[in-house]
């Protein structure tokens, strides 16, 4: 079983196996969480956190750009720090910093389909969610909660701390 990397509505659907899955969500965490301000920015970044294999299932994965929780009125910006993130990644090597070799041209390859999908994205494509489909959703105050070890956005899937880092808990 793999993941769905996709944008239903535009007829994109990449399917990633289990592990490149985690590669690449571990290193968008790595390159995102370093640089996330804003609410919302955060907001992605936890809400990319819960989607750790390890705690919710393998092939459960998946990410639509449907399912993200954009602002029309901020979307250009938000877009630009999603794609942003993965091409911080590409350019600082942000999977460096994970505990395990990689293989840096299938990885690239997976940021720079990511850049791609979210580049072709426009505000008129936004279908309008409440929220994101959060399985935990975060409080205000958790929207500073890094682990100690990696610096990434933590989830709220476990109530062990370490288990709330992706990085950690994808040993």
């Amino acid at each position: 079983m793999a993941n769905l990397l996709s944008y239903k509505s535009k007829g994109i659907n990449h399917s990633i196996s289990n592990g490149w899955t985690s590669v690449l969500y571990s290193t968008l965490l790595i390159s995102g969480s370093g640089i996330a301000k804003t609410i919302w920015e955060k907001l992605l970044m936890i809400w990319l956190a819960e989607h750790d294999q390890g705690i919710i299932g393998y092939g459960m994965a998946g990410i639509d750009f449907d399912q993200i929780f954009w602002s029309v009125s901020e979307f250009e910006k938000q877009k630009e720090f999603v794609t942003g993130i993965a091409q911080k990644a590409i350019n600082e090597k942000s999977w460096s910093k994970l505990d395990y070799e990689t293989e840096e041209e299938v990885l690239e390859g997976l940021l720079n389909l990511w850049i791609d999908m979210f580049s072709k994205a426009s505000a008129e494509d936004i279908k309008p969610i409440e929220d994101y489909n959060w399985y935990v959703k975060p409080d205000l105050s958790d929207l500073d909660n890094k682990c100690s070890i990696h610096n990434v956005f933590l989830n709220r899937l476990v109530e062990d701390k370490m288990g709330c880092c992706m990085i950690c808990n994808d040993k």
